[in-house]
Order: structure tokens, then C-alpha cells, then sequence
């Protein structure tokens, strides 16, 4: 993951942001404007004034490059196959958790598929990037169908009338980069982020009725939500399958009662122990934890 530092600064009666990196790129004109937005200047006035703002900026106008430390968990439950999938890519600050659709045909190997295709990822993050990403998922998906059917490695899943459910899975990534995260999100899987004590849920469950309406895979392609979100130290954020629903204040408990190195751990077994209340058999369940630090 790369740290990376915001100065901010008005010029001309405008507000100007860049990244602390270009500020110091001396004759690269080319690639200081493409880091500044707007571009309303000429190079040479926008590193003139950039040199100026961080000499006198306030502080709260900097931000420290940040590390990130990461935990996961999961378990089979009481089901007879592990359809969770989860991914930790630290090194450029990727994390994601997958359902593979139960009662759906070759739902491991669809998530599996999806996760192979995340762990090719390079960035840098962007919601373009994301989407890209999203799209090249559900085709791999949409692909293990005919494979899957050469291999004999098929599944048992059926329908009433006979017809087998296509390859199926949902997908929740978070992708941090300095000071912001691009978030991708299809299905049923979560993601909160944890903040002074109180989880907020930054993605929407596609279900009704306790059905999905969107997934990766099927005969058509289901549109991921993408979106941004700030990043500052101290915040965690908790990505988790349909295994470990809970609520944000529960989410914010676990947190709280342990070391984070177990806290994936934690939220499993409480996501388990909420299931059991519902149901007599415990799904699968998945959790990644990332906590956010200011790097030393």
C-alpha cells in the first residue's frame, strides 16, 4: 500500500489539493498536472505555490502515509462444504470476503474464481480499477460453468424441477490508499468501518425477502455499488459474510473486549453464536479485520 500525503492550499480565490509526492517532481511538469485538481494554473505557478503551502500550511492540512495491520477468520459452521472465500493483499492494500452462493451450483468454486482473479490486482486503486475488476470476476465466474461440466467436477444442487442454479458468488472489496478506500460491493457480504467506538455499515445488502437480487455470476451482469471513503488512523474495518451478521454496536464490542490479532476470530464466534438463534445449522462464516495506523 502506498502512503501518501495531502497538502491543501488556496490560490487566486481557489482551493487546490496534491499529493505531497508530485509537489517535489521538479521539472516533471507533465506529471504535476496530472496530479492537481483542477489544473487552472500552469505548472511552474502550481509547484510555485505547492512549495509555498508546505512551508506554511496548518497542520490538520497534512496527513501522515499510513500502515495497515490485517487479521481474518472463518469456519465451516454446521454446513458440509466451505463456500467463504476471503482475500488479504497488505502489500497494495486490498481485502476482500466472497459467498459462494449456497444451493447454487459449484458455489466454492465461484467464489474461488472470483478470488483468483483479485489476487492479480496491481492498482492503484481507483473506482475505474474496481469495476474493471468486478467485471473480469463475474466473467471467470460465468466461465467455471462449462469447465466445471468437462472436469466432472460439477455439484449436486438442483432445483425442483430438475434444472441446476448457475455458478454463483457475492463479492465485498475494500482497496486503501493513503488517506481514502475504494469500496466494491455485490451481494449480501458487509463491510463496516469502525471509528471512535461506532461501526457504521458502509455497504447495502442487494436481498429481499431473504433473497439475493444481485451476485457475480448468472446470465447477465449484475452492476457493483462503487464508492469512496475517507481513511483516517485508528479507524478498523470489518468485512464479514452473511455468517456473521451482526449489529454495529456488537461489531464495535467484540472490537473492543480483546487484541486485534484475534478480533477476526471474535467476530466469527459471536456471528455464530447470533446464527444459532435463527437457525439450528450454522452457515459459513468469514471475517477480515483491517486496522488503519499513522505510519511511524
Amino acid at each position: 500500500m502506498s502512503g501518501r500525503t495531502f497538502v491543501e492550499f488556496s490560490h487566486g480565490g481557489r482551493r487546490y489539493r496534491a499529493w505531497w509526492e508530485a509537489l517535489e517532481m521538479v521539472g516533471l511538469e507533465k506529471r504535476l498536472r496530472d496530479a492537481w485538481l483542477p489544473v487552472l494554473m500552469p505548472g511552474a505557478a502550481l509547484l510555485a505555490a505547492g512549495r509555498a503551502a508546505l512551508k506554511t500550511a496548518p497542520k490538520e492540512h497534512l496527513m501522515s502515509p499510513m500502515t495497515i495491520t490485517t487479521c481474518a477468520f472463518q469456519h465451516i459452521g454446521l454446513r458440509d462444504e466451505q463456500e467463504d472465500r476471503y482475500l488479504v493483499r497488505a502489500d497494495i492494500g486490498l481485502v476482500a470476503v466472497l459467498d459462494g452462493l449456497g444451493g447454487h451450483e459449484d458455489g466454492a468454486q465461484a467464489a474461488q474464481a472470483a478470488v483468483d482473479v483479485l489476487v492479480k490486482a496491481t492498482g492503484p486503486a481507483s473506482s475505474h480499477e474496481m469495476r474493471t475488476l468486478f467485471h473480469e470476476a463475474h466473467d471467470a465466474v460465468v466461465a467455471i460453468g462449462p469447465r466445471c461440466e468437462a472436469t466432472g467436477e460439477r455439484g449436486q444442487h438442483k432445483m425442483s424441477c430438475g434444472c441446476r442454479k448457475l455458478p454463483g458468488t457475492t463479492l465485498t472489496a475494500l482497496w486503501i490508499d493513503g488517506p481514502r478506500a475504494v469500496i466494491g460491493h455485490i451481494g449480501g457480504t458487509r463491510i463496516w468501518r469502525v471509528r471512535g467506538g461506532e461501526a457504521v455499515q458502509l455497504t447495502t445488502d442487494h436481498s429481499q425477502w431473504n433473497m439475493l437480487l444481485r451476485s457475480l455470476g448468472g446470465r447477465g451482469e449484475d452492476p457493483p455499488d462503487v464508492m469512496e471513503t475517507d481513511v483516517q488512523p485508528g479507524d478498523v474495518f470489518v468485512l464479514v459474510s452473511d455468517g456473521v451478521h451482526l449489529t454495529g454496536e456488537q461489531i464495535a464490542e467484540v472490537l473492543a473486549c480483546g487484541p486485534f490479532e484475534q478480533a477476526a476470530e471474535r467476530l466469527v464466534e459471536a456471528g455464530q453464536a447470533e446464527y444459532a438463534k435463527r437457525s439450528p445449522r450454522c452457515d459459513n462464516a468469514s471475517a477480515v479485520c483491517v486496522r488503519v495506523e499513522a505510519a511511524p
